[in-house]
């Protein structure tokens, strides 16, 4: 590492404002799993509704 890099200063927030951030970024987390989540139900309904309407099992009705 060159002697410019070491010398840089990256300030660090106060504890507090780091748990605060540790929080969000957790609430985040949690967000995107439970996104995740509901895309893999979703999905997995679509690809039996799809079985269904290719095995005839669903009849399409035209008006």
């Amino acid at each position: 590492m060159s002697v410019a890099m070491q010398q840089i200063q990256i300030p660090i927030p106060p504890l507090n404002e780091q748990i605060a951030i540790a929080n969000v970024l957790s609430a985040l987390d949690h967000e995107i799993i439970s996104l995740k989540n509901k895309k893999r139900q979703f999905e997995n309904i679509k690809k039996a509704l799809n079985h269904d309407l290719m095995s005839a099992k669903i009849r399409v009705l035209k008006k």
